[in-house]
Formats: structure tokens, C-alpha cells, sequence
């Protein structure tokens, strides 16, 4: 292998390693907003239940959007943003996200447009 290849190689993981950085760090935002959104007892449950389950953080993700559908708790603008700036960082396709278009959007349509 050439020096030129090595260097290549080098910086291409280097690259990889910061994608998978930001994306395990909108992971942990995700997750503590979300964490202030729900009721402390479904918390505890929904994300011990998720740790023992899941395999990685993109399942916890998964997980806990499935706890905010089962609990159809209010998606505020901050959580929004958290789930879209996770689904970018980890580059997922949105409509295979499940549960994602059964959440409870109705705060953050309020919040975002001024609907009463």
C-alpha cells in the first residue's frame, strides 16, 4: 500500500468517525429531551425496557419513539427538531421510521404555525 493510499485511508476514517460521533451525540440530545417530555414512571419504563432490547443507540431512538406514540405524548418544537436532526445525522429515511407519523403532533403544529 502507498503512502498516498494509507493517507487516503486515514483521513477517510477519520471522517467516518466523526459522522458516527455526531450522530451518537443528536442521539443523547434526542434522548434527553425526550426524557423531559415524558412522565418520569413511562421514562423508566419505556427506556429500561429499550436498554434491555435494543442492540444499539439508533434502536433506543427507535424505541423511544415507539414509548412517545404509545403514550401520544405532545411533541414539542424542541423534540422535533431532535428527531429530525437524528434522522439527518444517522441517515435514515424518514417514512421507515416506524411509528413516526403516528406521534402527537399537535403542540408542535401550534408552536411551529400559530394554530389554535
Amino acid at each position: 500500500m502507498k503512502k498516498s493510499e494509507r493517507k487516503l485511508n486515514s483521513e477517510v476514517r477519520k471522517k467516518l468517525l466523526e459522522k458516527d460521533l455526531l450522530a451518537e451525540k443528536t442521539i443523547d440530545e434526542f434522548l434527553s429531551i425526550a426524557q423531559s417530555s415524558l412522565k418520569v414512571e413511562d421514562w423508566v419504563k419505556y427506556y429500561q425496557e429499550a436498554n434491555e432490547q435494543a442492540g444499539n443507540s439508533i434502536h433506543i431512538f427507535e424505541y423511544i419513539i415507539f414509548a412517545l406514540k404509545e403514550t401520544q405524548t405532545e411533541i414539542t418544537k424542541p423534540l422535533r427538531e431532535a428527531i429530525d436532526e437524528v434522522i439527518e445525522a444517522n441517515d435514515l429515511i424518514r417514512d421507515r421510521v416506524r411509528d413516526l407519523n403516528r406521534l402527537n403532533f399537535t403542540l408542535y403544529w401550534k408552536q411551529h404555525y400559530g394554530y389554535n
